[in-house]
């Protein structure tokens, strides 16, 4: 009978376990579980360590297996988007010029994003896809003002994927939409 194991990769998982390795100098790591006998019974796929900036964006998501894995985007854009409907108020007699007639209600607000990564070889775009296709997802937060790291959850936009190009097919761009969960509400004044 064939079991599944669950190896806790990652290196923020993997410090605890192993607190003597120096992971800041690593280049890239594998994971082995190893029975009684010596024999590998499971690998995990080659981990690459990189050195990402501040303004990259790792997001984590529920892969097919039901385990979360995480892909890190190298190129991003922002934008803010408000949406709001309108009223209007009767005017008075005499005329208050200080007073609106046209309001903005049910005030909205949220962050869209795009973001692009060119590090995807084609047989990776099978895992990529891993996350286009996932129900939930979040984007890794770099804590501020003394609050620890965190994770913000996304909505993916639904967008194709590349999988097989006829010319260059040595590198692949992967380019995803996605929205915060959380939309800002702004009170009505």
């Amino acid at each position: 009978m064939a079991k599944a194991l669950y190896i806790p990769n990652g290196i923020k998982n993997l410090k605890s376990q192993f607190p003597l390795v120096n992971w800041s100098n690593m280049k890239d790591y594998y994971l082995q579980a190893i029975d009684e006998d010596g024999t590998v019974v499971a690998t995990t796929c080659m981990n690459v360590v990189g050195k990402y900036c501040d303004d990259d964006i790792r997001l984590h998501f529920v892969n097919y297996l039901g385990a979360i894995d995480s892909i890190t985007f190298t190129d991003v854009e922002k934008e803010g988007e408000t949406k709001s409907s309108g009223f209007e108020v009767g005017t008075s007699y005499p005329l208050i010029k200080s007073i609106h007639g046209l309001n903005r209600s049910n005030i909205s607000s949220n962050d869209t994003y795009t973001a692009k990564s060119v590090e995807f070889e084609e047989s990776e775009l099978v895992w990529v896809q891993e996350l286009f296709d996932s129900p939930i997802c979040w984007m890794e937060w770099k804590g501020t003002q003394g609050q620890p790291d965190d994770y913000t959850p996304i909505v993916i936009t639904d967008k194709k994927l590349g999988k097989k190009k006829i010319d260059d097919r040595f590198q692949y761009e992967a380019i995803i939409e996605f929205k915060l969960s959380h939309e800002r509400k702004i009170l009505r004044t």
